[in-house]
């Protein structure tokens, strides 16, 4: 793995070391079901997330047209560090994190999709989801090898390979069955109000 001189770090680590370092980092936030585990790592949610982590990192070692598994995202409340949480898997690999906004129509999301395909852009960050996500195209495009349809304004069509990993975050977000089983899902759960804490 090349990595530029700009950021210092030790090269030698044994795979112990490493796990306790992600602990420390990822330790703080209220993991879903973390109540009683001394070792996050038997935690579900705690994994997705370092599965996010690895598959922004390794995303050049998967072929082409190998279809990439949604991160989802939820919380029962605000200010539980889920955008935190994607923007970490990202952050390292891409630098500054580009989020989208969700689009209101229908028509409106299948065009932010086939943009996306279009560009064979690595990601596309969906932050703040509205509270129930039902989408077809959505399904199709976590699925599918290939990504086909007709460029905008014209009578031009694409068809391209799938590239992009979808992200999504929302507070008690529900999907529906067909998304959840295309879906890994990082569940936070805050105690209490957050204003409070």
């Amino acid at each position: 793995v090349y990595c530029c001189d700009a950021v210092d770090f030790e090269q030698d680590w044994e795979v112990g070391k490493g796990m306790g370092w992600l602990m420390d980092v990822l330790g703080e936030f209220e993991w879903a079901d973390s109540e009683g585990q001394t070792f996050l790592f038997s935690n579900r949610s705690f994994c997705v997330q370092v599965a996010a982590m690895l598959s922004a990192f390794c995303r050049l070692l998967i072929p082409t047209g190998t279809p990439r598994p949604m991160i989802v995202w939820v919380a029962n409340q605000q200010g539980s560090g889920k955008s935190v949480l994607a923007e970490g898997a990202l952050a390292p690999v891409f630098g500054e994190v580009a989020t989208t906004t969700n689009p209101e129509s229908r028509e409106e999301f299948t065009k932010l999709l086939d943009t996306a395909a279009i560009n064979m852009r690595s990601y596309l960050f969906l932050d703040d989801a509205p509270g129930y996500v039902a989408s077809g195209a959505l399904n199709r495009f976590v699925t599918s090898r290939r990504h086909s349809g007709r460029i905008m304004g014209g009578q031009m069509e694409f068809d391209v390979p799938a590239v992009t990993q979808v992200l999504l975050t929302g507070n008690n977000l529900e999907l529906t069955p067909d998304l959840m089983r295309r879906a890994l899902a990082v569940e936070l759960f805050l105690p209490g109000e957050i204003e409070g804490r």
